[in-house]
C-alpha cells in the first residue's frame, strides 16, 4: 500500500473511533437524562412545533392570499399527520395495514412543499398535475408496503424526496435574500437546509430506537427556527412595504400638491380667460334658466352688476327665449341650435335699450348637474360700421361717377365757352350781344368751377402745399354751395379780415374741410323754427390765422362733444351720414400743423374753430407773363403752321378750326388716337393738340407711340383735359413736361400758350424772327 493510502486509512480509522466514541457518549447522556418515556415527549414536542408552523402558514395564507402559503400549510398538515400516527403507533408498533398510509403522508408532504416552492419561484403548476402526483404517491406507498419488507428501504425514498423539497424551498428563500437582503430569508433558508438534512437522515433515526428522541428534538428546534425565520421575514416584508408605502404616500403627497398647484393654475387661467374674454359669458341652469355665473364682459354688455345678474333668469335678458323654455329644460343642447337658427339675438339691457347680439351655447358639467355656457357678443356696432363701410363704398363709386360726368360736362361747356368767345370777337357783334355773350362765358366758367370742385371733393388729392389765402378759399367754397344755401334758406354772414396773412397748405384739402363744416352746419339747422344763418369769420392773431364757422342749430350735446372727431361717429340717422367727415377734417388739419376744436356758443349753436400757423414761405417770383409776340407786335407770317387737333368731340374740333382759321395755321382734325396715328405717319405736324381721355387709343397712348416712332414730335404736344384732379392724370402731365390746357378754354390762355409754342418752335428751326402766331379776332 502506498504511503498516501496508509495515511488515508489511518485517518479514517481515527475518525471512525472518534465518531463511535462520541455517539456512545451522546447515547449515554440521552439514556441518563432522557429515559425511553421521553420518545413520546419528543414526538409531542415535534408535533407541537409542526402545528405552530401550520397555524403560522394558515394565518399568512389568510391575510396575504399567496398560493404557496396554502400549499405549504397543506404540506405541514400531512407532516403533522405523520407525527400523529407515529405517536399513536408507539404502543402497537406500526400496524401493517396502516404503514402505507403513514408513509404516504411523508410523500404527500414532500409533494406540497415541492409545489409550494415552485409557486414561490413563479412556476405555476396545474391542480390536475398535482392531484395525479398525489395519487401516484398513494399508489406507490401501497404497492411498496407489500413489495418491500425492510422498513428502512421503504421509507428511504420518501424521506429523500422530502429532503429535496426542503432544499428547493431553502433555495427559494436564499434567492429572495439576494434580492431583498432580508434576515428572515436567511434564517428560513438555513432552517430548511437543516430540516432537509434531518429528513435525509430520518430513516437512520427511525431504524435506531435510541436515536429517535434525539432526532425529533432537533426537528422541533429546526421547525421553531423556521417559524421564527418566517415571522422575521414577514415583519421585514411588512416593514419594507411600510417604508415603500410611506415613500409612496410621500410621493403621492408631492404629486397631490403638484396636481393641486396645477389645478389652481388651471383654475386661475380659466378664471382669467373667463373674466377677460371680450365675449359676454353667461353660465345658465338649463332647467330654470337661472343665471349661475357671469364675467365682466357680460356685466358690461347687460349693464347689470354681477349680483344683479345672479338674481335674474336668462329670459329676462333674452325674452325671445321664453317660448323655448320647456324645450331647453328637457334638452339643454337645444339652446345651441336656437342660437344658430336665430342668427342674431336681441338682448335687453338694464336701461331697457335693445342690443343686437350673436353667440353660441354649449353644455358643460357643473356641481349640481349640467349647465349651459352662453357666449354673446354685440353686433350692433359692427352692423353700424358695416353700413358705414357700404356708405363709404358708395361714396367711392360716386366719386368715379362724378369723374365720368365731369368729363362729359366739360366737353359741352368747352364748346359753349368757345363759341361765346368766338362770337364776341366778331366785328358785327354789337354791345348788347357782346354783353349777353359775356354772361354766357361767365356762367360756363362758373359751371366749370362747380365741376372742378366736385372732382376735388370726390377724389383724394396728393398733398400739394402752397401759400393759401383763407378769404379766397371761403369765396371759392361758398360759390360751390351757393345754390344749396339759397335752397335751404340759410343766410350767410362773412366777417373776413383783410388783409389776411397766408397759411401754408393744400387748397384742395382745406376746401374739403370748409365744405364739410358748412354742410354740417346746414344739416344742424334743418327743421329749426329760428332764423337760419351761418357766420364765417377769419382773423389773424400773432402767429396764428383762424377760420371760424358758427351756426344757429341745436348745438352739440356735452356728452358727445369729445367724440365728434372719432371715426364713424355720427348723430345723423342711419344712412344719412358716414361719420367720416369730421374725422377726415381733423386729420387734414393736423397734417397742416393746425388745430380744430368744437364747442357750443351762447346762442344755442355749434362753433368750429380752425387755427393755422402763419406761412413764412416766400412766394415764387413770378415774371411778367408778357409774350414776346406782344413786345414785337404782329409779325407777318413766313409760313403756315400745320396743327393737328385730336378730340372725340367734333364740336371742339370745330371750335379750334374756327379759332385758328386764317391765322397762319392749317387745322387737321382727328376724333381718336388711331386716326391721329395714321395722319402723323403721313406728315409731321408743328403742333399736336390732344385730349387725354378718348375711346380706343387715348392721348397718353398716342403720346407713347409718337415717343417711340417720331421722338422729335414729342415736344410739340399740348394736352387738353377736363379732369386735372385725377392723380393719374397729374402724374402723367408732370412726367411728360408738356404744356396742357383745361376745359372749358379761355382763349386768352390758349393764345398765350400757342404763341409761346410757336416762338420756341421758330427758335428751334433757327429762324431769326418768330413767325406770326394766330391772334383772336
Amino acid at each position: 500500500m502506498s504511503p498516501l493510502g496508509i495515511l488515508t486509512y489511518s485517518f479514517g480509522a481515527e475518525i471512525n473511533q472518534i465518531y463511535g466514541a462520541s455517539l456512545m457518549q451522546f447515547q449515554y447522556f440521552l439514556d441518563l437524562y432522557f429515559p425511553p418515556e421521553w420518545l413520546k415527549a419528543a414526538l409531542v414536542l415535534a408535533l407541537l412545533s409542526t402545528w405552530v408552523l401550520v397555524g403560522l402558514y394558515a394565518y399568512l395564507n389568510r391575510y396575504t392570499r399567496r398560493p404557496y402559503f396554502a400549499l405549504w400549510t397543506a404540506g405541514w398538515l400531512f407532516y403533522a399527520l405523520w407525527l400523529t400516527s407515529s405517536i399513536s403507533f408507539l404502543e402497537v408498533n406500526n400496524p401493517p395495514q396502516w404503514e402505507w398510509v403513514k408513509l404516504a403522508c411523508i410523500g404527500i408532504c414532500a409533494i406540497f412543499l415541492f409545489w409550494g416552492a415552485l409557486n414561490f419561484r413563479g412556476s405555476h403548476r396545474g391542480q390536475r398535475e398535482m392531484a395525479l402526483t398525489v395519487l401516484m404517491m398513494l399508489l406507490w406507498s401501497y404497492v411498496a408496503r407489500h413489495s418491500v419488507e425492510s422498513r428502512f428501504w421503504l421509507s428511504m425514498p420518501l424521506f429523500t424526496i422530502l429532503s429535496l423539497s426542503s432544499f428547493l424551498t431553502a433555495g427559494c428563500f436564499f434567492s429572495q435574500r439576494l434580492i431583498h437582503r432580508y434576515l428572515g430569508a436567511s434564517l428560513l433558508g438555513l432552517g430548511f437546509i437543516i430540516w432537509g438534512i434531518q429528513m435525509a437522515f430520518q430513516p437512520f433515526f427511525e431504524a435506531d430506537d435510541a436515536m429517535r428522541p434525539t432526532g425529533f428534538v432537533i426537528i422541533s428546534i429546526t421547525q421553531l427556527l423556521i417559524a421564527v425565520g418566517m415571522i422575521i421575514l414577514m415583519l421585514e416584508e411588512v416593514r419594507g412595504e411600510a417604508i415603500s408605502l410611506r415613500d409612496q404616500i410621500k410621493a403621492d403627497a408631492r404629486l397631490t400638491r403638484h396636481l393641486q398647484k396645477e389645478i389652481e393654475l388651471t383654475e386661475n387661467k380659466y378664471e382669467h380667460l373667463f373674466q377677460n374674454t371680450s365675449d359676454g359669458i353667461f353660465v345658465v341652469d338649463p332647467r330654470s334658466l337661472q343665471i349661475l355665473e357671469v364675467n365682466r364682459a357680460a356685466q358690461a354688455l347687460s349693464g347689470y352688476s354681477r349680483d344683479e345678474l345672479l338674481q335674474l333668469r336668462f329670459v329676462n335678458l333674452c325674452p325671445i327665449l321664453r317660448e323655448k323654455e320647456r324645450e331647453i329644460g328637457e334638452h339643454p343642447e337645444a339652446l345651441s341650435r336656437i342660437f344658430a337658427s336665430y342668427g342674431n339675438i336681441p338682448l335687453t339691457r338694464k336701461d331697457h335699450n335693445m342690443l343686437l347680439t350673436e353667440g353660441s351655447a354649449s353644455v358643460m358639467a357643473a356641481p349640481k348637474g349640467a349647465a349651459v355656457q352662453v357666449h354673446l357678443r354685440e353686433v350692433t356696432e359692427r352692423r353700424r360700421l358695416e353700413q358705414q363701410m357700404r356708405q363709404v363704398e358708395k361714396l367711392s363709386a360716386l366719386g368715379q361717377l362724378i369723374s365720368g360726368v365731369a368729363h362729359e360736362l366739360n366737353n359741352p361747356l368747352a364748346v359753349i365757352s368757345g363759341y361765346a368767345q368766338l362770337l364776341s370777337m366778331r366785328p358785327t357783334a354789337d354791345e348788347k350781344i357782346r354783353g349777353d355773350l359775356a354772361k354766357i362765358q361767365r356762367e360756363s366758367e362758373r359751371a366749370s368751377k362747380i365741376v372742378q370742385n366736385f372732382l376735388t371733393f370726390a377724389r383724394k388729392h396728393p398733398m400739394e402745399k402752397s401759400n393759401v389765402n383763407l378769404n379766397e378759399l371761403v369765396d371759392v367754397t361758398l360759390e360751390l354751395l351757393d345754390y344749396d344755401l339759397r335752397a335751404s334758406g340759410v343766410k350767410l354772414v362773412r366777417e373776413l379780415q383783410t388783409p389776411l396773412p397766408p397759411v401754408f397748405g393744400d387748397p384742395n384739402q382745406l376746401e374739403q374741410v370748409l365744405l364739410n363744416l358748412i354742410n354740417n352746419a346746414m344739416h344742424a339747422m334743418e327743421g329749426s323754427p329760428r332764423e337760419k344763418f351761418i357766420r364765417i369769420k377769419t382773423e389773424a392773431s400773432g402767429a396764428l390765422v383762424r377760420l371760424i364757422v358758427l351756426d344757429h342749430g341745436h348745438g352739440i350735446p356735452p356728452a358727445i362733444l369729445e367724440k365728434v372727431f372719432d371715426p364713424f361717429f355720427t348723430t345723423k340717422e342711419t344712412g344719412a351720414g358716414t361719420g367720416l367727415g369730421l374725422s377726415i377734417s381733423h386729420g387734414i388739419i393736423k397734417e397742416h400743423s393746425g388745430n380744430i376744436t368744437a364747442a357750443n356758443h351762447d346762442e344755442d349753436g355749434a362753433v368750429f374753430t380752425l387755427e393755422f400757423p402763419v406761412s413764412h414761405v416766400k412766394p415764387e417770383d413770378r415774371k411778367a407773363a408778357s409774350s414776346p409776340m406782344r413786345k414785337s407786335g404782329v409779325i407777318p407770317p413766313t409760313r403756315v403752321f400745320e396743327v393737328l387737333v385730336v378730340d372725340d368731340e367734333v364740336a371742339i374740333l370745330d371750335v379750334f378750326s374756327e379759332l385758328l382759321a386764317d391765322k397762319s395755321c392749317r387745322v387737321h382734325g382727328a376724333t381718336n388716337g388711331l386716326q391721329a396715328q395714321k395722319m402723323i405717319e403721313r406728315q409731321d405736324f408743328d403742333l399736336i393738340v390732344s385730349d387725354l381721355k378718348m375711346p380706343g387709343m387715348d392721348g397718353r397712348g398716342l403720346y407713347e407711340w409718337v415717343k417711340e416712332t417720331k421722338p422729335d414730335l414729342v415736344a410739340r404736344f399740348i394736352f387738353v383735359t377736363g379732369d386735372t384732379n385725377s392723380p393719374r392724370t397729374l402724374e402723367f402731365l408732370q412726367q411728360s413736361g408738356n404744356r396742357w390746357m383745361t376745359k372749358p378754354f379761355n382763349f386768352r390762355e390758349v393764345e398765350s400758350i400757342f404763341k409761346e409754342h410757336f416762338r420756341r418752335f421758330a427758335m428751334e428751326q433757327g429762324r431769326a424772327d418768330a413767325p406770326a402766331a394766330p391772334s383772336p379776332r
